[in-house]
């Protein structure tokens, strides 16, 4: 137990961090905002039509409305449960539409929500008549690719070179990096897209059209910028500078991820793309820094003025708004564009979210069919007269943005709390770190029961699964994310001697899954000093409820969880306990993350901690099994390059050393001091060969075939090794009573 000594010493040695967040104020308020937004598209619902209408008092099927709201399902797929309305149902609706394929806004829009939410393309191969109406959509959208020859007067504004930029992507075969970078001979499309569903020579057509859609963009950017520079505020054009970026850098990532038919080195070139040997513009990031804070600077109260229209002809087609809604092309930057860098521009974020909650605009409908009037609530362009009422689209554009924005804060709250608290962020699961563990057995009524399989069985694989789910059913039946929700356990107490890899335990679990990792230990909650323990382990909290995929470890925190029935123990000792219960509690409502709490001393914490209901878990984390230690040795042998013969007798040997002390001292070696025997092991054989075949090169064979004799030679080697270890071992004594008592309290 600390003393107060020692605790007086860990709080001059913290560090003091800064426990308010600024990307705070900014995430509460988006929840809020996207809480209220719960409801407001289901007024715009057709039951009848299973499709979305313009205005709740419109009953045209409206294809642009219902592709927005689509759109805002993909953001954020759980929010279709709170809908009301069919996914399936409105896909279905929109496949029996008449589509305009000359549209270029809605053929872009419906390639888009189609790969979206049919990536395997089930419905468009059970719907062959819609399949040449999809072709006629994609013909129509190559048929609008920019030409070098057009110069700066192309056919689309830069906004609808975006989209139709985006179909096109959607269309790619679907590779991950490494995949592309080995497999020459995949397709460069989606096999998955069926032979009628695309036009003559789509491939290389798609190709070119991507190739040409990025050099212009980039060199509009070049364009927008040296405008800007040049004071020109006449042609200077922030949303052909925002589209133009986003299009730019949204093709130079899909073809870098895609089959190698388009392979292009982008990074680290400098000079433009013509004369740079590649057909893509190079990647340029102080260009795409530029581009985005020229962008923001030019906000005015949350929005931007009217850019480029989104119909550059009076014959292209028109839609409710020839101007491009702000929100709209927020989350589209969103959806683009590195969170580093939109980071220095939260302010900017943070004036749009305002004026988000000060336009929402209502309406109320009329009582219809003896039901009551009805307040429709939802945003309406703010290039669009201010009378009538919310508009779909509008309320789906900003519906996304806020979802969009709320994720950005969210994930940049994350990494900045990570850092201030000396974590680390997420990656790429990875489960290498996992599978190097060795593994313990667990004392329970289940055969076979080990630590690692139950962790992986109650935690790994349904959080991965709910990481991995999808609501709307987009790669066959949707899941039940309730049913997953409940599966999956986000708390564990680990218990066990010192030395047993806890905290490696928890680190892999981090590392495979790909969330972030971070430990709380007594001197993070001392960082302000021994007299505001409290109002510290307050401020820690209120950043841990903020984090999503994060794995947090409290290591070692017993001084804060201590039994309140001990009579030594002082009140300010019996608050810290009660407060720090409540805290727990808190952090496991949201289940944004996974915790864990590891202690070398688990019937010195209250009780209240340990309790079923407290935490999902409570596991004994003992010394690996011989199963593990048998693996771990026969991996450092094969490195060694033995012969078979050598690496069978020395397992045996080895094993059976192991069996003779395993009630004794065996079982009861820790990770490292496993380790150590193990390396010393396959010292001692590789030793043992190396002589044999030194002095009598001819005689190695016979040598290790006498195997009774040099298998005793090399347990007894063995032995000594293992005495050598258990003269420094962990688990002896008092130590070893404790662990043979804690043994048989794991909570499953």
């Amino acid at each position: 137990m600390l003393s107060i000594v020692s605790l007086l010493m860990l709080s001059r040695q913290s560090p003091r961090l800064p426990m308010e967040h600024e990307n705070t104020k900014m995430v509460v308020e988006l929840e809020s905002l996207r809480l209220r937004t719960s409801g407001m598209l289901r007024e715009f619902y057709d039951e009848d039509r299973q499709g979305m209408t313009t205005a709740a008092t419109f009953d045209q099927f409206s294809i642009l409305s219902t592709c927005s709201v689509l759109l805002t399902l993909d953001a954020d797929p759980t929010r279709w449960r709170g809908l009301a309305i069919n996914v399936d149902s409105i896909l279905d609706a929109l496949f029996q539409e008449s589509w305009e394929a000359d549209n270029t806004l809605q053929a872009a829009l419906l390639v888009v929500v189609n790969r979206l939410f049919d990536p395997s393309c089930h419905r468009l191969k059970a719907c062959p008549a819609q399949q040449a109406h999809f072709a006629d959509c994609i013909n129509h959208i190559l048929s609008k690719r920019p030409t070098r020859q057009a110069g700066r007067l192309q056919k689309l504004s830069a906004y609808l070179r975006y989209w139709c930029s985006r179909a096109l992507i959607l269309l790619l075969n679907p590779l991950s990096p490494g995949d592309a970078a080995t497999s020459n001979d995949a397709p460069y499309l989606d096999p998955a897209l069926p032979n009628d569903a695309l036009p003559k020579n789509a491939a290389a057509r798609v190709a070119l059209a991507l190739e040409r859609s990025a050099e212009v963009s980039y060199d509009d950017v070049c364009r927008q910028l040296a405008f800007r520079a040049a004071g020109d505020s006449v042609t200077f054009d922030v949303v052909v500078l925002a589209y133009s970026l986003i299009t730019y850098v949204a093709i130079g990532d899909a073809l870098s991820h895609s089959s190698p038919m388009t392979s292009r080195t982008r990074m680290g070139a400098r000079n433009d793309a013509r004369g740079a040997g590649s057909a893509l513009p190079p990647y340029n990031p102080a260009l795409a820094k530029a581009a985005i804070r020229a962008t923001f600077d030019d906000m005015r109260n949350g929005i931007w003025e009217t850019g480029q229209p989104i119909f550059l002809a009076q014959t292209e087609e028109g839609g409710v708004s020839d101007f491009v809604f702000s929100p709209d092309m927020v989350a589209s930057m969103l959806e683009v564009l590195s969170l580093d860098d939109i980071r220095p521009h939260l302010d900017a974020l943070q004036s749009h979210v305002s004026w988000l909650h000060q336009n929402e605009v209502h309406r109320v409908l009329p009582a219809r069919n003896g039901a009551v009037a009805t307040l429709l609530r939802g945003w309406r362009s703010h290039h669009l007269s201010p009378e009538g009422g919310p508009l779909a689209w509008c309320t789906a554009q900003a519906i996304r943005c806020i979802v969009r924005l709320e994720q950005a804060a969210r994930s940049l709250s994350t990494t900045d709390i990570l850092a201030k608290l000396g974590g680390t962020s997420g990656s790429a699961p990875d489960p290498s770190m996992w599978n190097l563990l060795l593994d313990s057995d667990l004392k329970s009524d289940q055969a076979d029961l080990t630590l690692k399989s139950l962790l992986y069985t109650r935690m790994l694989a349904p959080l991965r699964a709910l990481d991995a789910a999808d609501a709307l059913g987009r790669r066959g039946p949707g899941d039940d994310l309730v049913e997953l929700e409940a599966a999956a356990c986000h708390s564990a107490i680990l218990f066990g001697p010192p030395g047993t890899a806890k905290t490696t335990i928890v680190a892999a679990l981090a590392k495979w899954l790909g969330w972030g990792f971070v430990t709380i230990d007594t001197s993070v909650f001392l960082a302000e000093g021994l007299s505001n323990v409290a109002s510290c382990i307050s401020s820690v909290f209120n950043l841990l409820m903020q984090l999503e995929r994060v794995v947090v470890l409290f290591d070692e925190i017993e001084e804060f969880c201590l039994d309140r029935t001990d009579p030594k123990l002082g009140m300010e000792s019996r608050m810290l306990t009660t407060a720090m219960l409540t805290k727990l509690a808190d952090l496991a409502r949201k289940r944004r993350c996974a915790f864990f709490l590891a202690t070398n001393r688990l019937r010195a914490m209250d009780a209240a901690v340990t309790r079923p209901g407290r935490f999902d878990l409570k596991l004994f984390v003992g010394t690996p099994n011989l199963t593990s230690r048998m693996r771990r040795f026969s991996e450092r042998l094969a490195i060694r390059s033995l012969s078979s013969d050598a690496t069978n007798l020395a397992v045996k040997a080895f094993e059976c050393m192991y069996k003779r002390c395993w009630n004794t001292d065996g079982r009861f070696l820790t990770f490292l001091e496993t380790e150590r025997l193990a390396a010393d092991a396959v010292d001692i054989v590789t030793a043992e060969l190396e002589n044999e075949q030194h002095h009598q090169p001819h005689l190695t064979k016979v040598l290790w075939r006498a195997e009774e004799e040099q298998h005793e030679r090399l347990v007894t080697a063995f032995e000594s090794c293992l005495d050598a270890v258990r003269s420094v071992m962990t688990v002896r004594d008092a130590v070893r009573e404790e662990y043979i008592i804690s043994e048989t309290m794991s909570r499953c």
